[in-house]
């Protein structure tokens, strides 16, 4: 079922992958890690996956978003200390909902290290992010300065048809788009956002989307809501993808 609370403060992408027999795997990936020190980051097909480190830490990290169909390459880029730091990383394929497991490729990191993890999807995948023209960056930044400054201004229902990409893939997963807009417009309206600036382009996907982060990886829109169960963060503008020569948000 679709949960909006998941769509407006949680969702990254809306990739689905195509359906598979009721008696197949439904393959899951996933990186496990544990670390002694040092610092990393993960990128799935060039997009950021997650960062971390300063410490003795282990934790999981599903590989969901910005897959293909097809090759697909998580790349860990690890800093420690050689000698006394080491981290291991493992990709791991699982059969969703249960819990076999298998290990697709380990590696034990020590001083500073690039590593790929590459794996296959056999299924089709159907999201927005996948119908995006292949472009270079020209106009982009533009596009991005534009949007910070309509929702600065108060025109959020312009910077909210920005999404429209994005909107699609919630509305394919059966999302009530109008709450969901709602939603958005309470979250673009809020006094505290945060605007980053020194924002960066990268190519993802060979360029058919672009994320767009600074270097301590700040969205060019951010906001903490408070709720009763605690605070929630709500970032968007960060992937962006051009659809009839017109950039586009395609995923917060």
């Amino acid at each position: 079922m679709f949960n909006l609370k998941t769509a407006v403060l949680g969702i990254a992408t809306g990739a689905t992958l195509g359906a598979t027999s009721a008696t197949a795997c439904d393959p899951v990936h996933q990186m496990e890690y544990k670390t002694t020190g040092g610092w990393f980051t993960m990128s799935i097909n060039g997009a950021h996956l997650g960062h971390g480190g300063g410490g003795l830490i282990a934790g999981v990290q599903l590989v969901q978003n910005w897959i293909v169909s097809g090759n697909n390459v998580v790349t860990v880029d690890f800093v420690g200390d050689p000698g006394t730091i080491s981290a291991t990383f493992k990709l791991v394929r699982v059969c969703d909902g249960s819990a076999d497991k298998e290990i697709l490729k380990s590696s034990t990191f020590s001083g500073r290290r690039v590593e790929a993890f590459p794996f296959q999807i056999n299924h089709a995948v159907d999201a927005e992010y996948t119908k995006a023209e292949v472009s270079d960056a020209s106009g982009l930044m533009e596009a991005v300065e534009k949007f910070q400054r309509s929702v600065r201004s108060g025109k959020i229902d312009d910077a909210i048809l920005l999404h429209e990409p994005m909107l699609r893939d919630y509305a394919a997963q059966g999302a009530p788009i109008e709450t969901v807009k709602d939603h958005m417009r309470e979250m673009l309206s809020n006094d505290d956002a945060l605007f980053a600036q020194k924002l960066v382009a990268e190519p993802v996907l060979g360029g058919r989307i672009y994320q767009v982060l600074n270097a301590d990886f700040a969205s060019p829109f951010h906001v903490d809501v408070q709720e009763s169960g605690g605070s929630l963060s709500w970032n968007t503008g960060t992937y962006w993808g051009k659809y009839d020569g017109k950039w586009m948000i395609v995923a917060r």
